[in-house]
């Protein structure tokens, strides 16, 4: 599991995808940090993602490197209202903290995938390691 946290970890942007209208939705993301067996993720409440994960709490992210290695994180969603880890996210993201200033900004959304499965891909999409976290 640690090549595939270091991966996601150098390549924090790619895309996650939910459920609106019984349809899939994708947009641009960013992963935040991985920490006590949990992808962690941040949104703010004003967006249409957040609602959609209220209702539909399951996610998948994908993100893929320069020489076209690529993982996806599939998993439950689990808001938090933990400030030491919205504040870690904010440190992780200067945009996010730009928008937000400080972790009881009452917008910011913390969130989490647990209960899944990772997967690392080749090149040539070949799996290169599965993980259940």
């Amino acid at each position: 599991m640690e090549n595939l946290i270091e991966f996601i970890t150098l390549n924090p942007v790619g895309f996650l995808a939910t459920v609106e209208h019984e349809m899939p939705r994708v947009r641009p993301f960013g992963f935040q940090f991985f920490e006590d067996g949990k992808f962690f993720f941040i949104t703010s409440n004003s967006k249409d993602v957040y609602s959609q994960l209220l209702k539909t709490p399951h996610a998948e992210f994908s993100c893929i490197s320069e020489d076209k290695t690529a993982a996806r994180i599939k998993g439950h969603v689990v808001f938090s209202d933990n400030l030491q880890k919205k504040e870690k996210a904010l440190n992780n993201s200067p945009v996010a903290k730009e928008k937000f200033k400080s972790a009881d900004h009452p917008g910011l959304e913390l969130f989490y995938l647990h209960n899944g499965e990772a997967i690392l891909f080749d090149s040539s999409g070949v799996p290169i390691k599965r993980f259940s976290f």
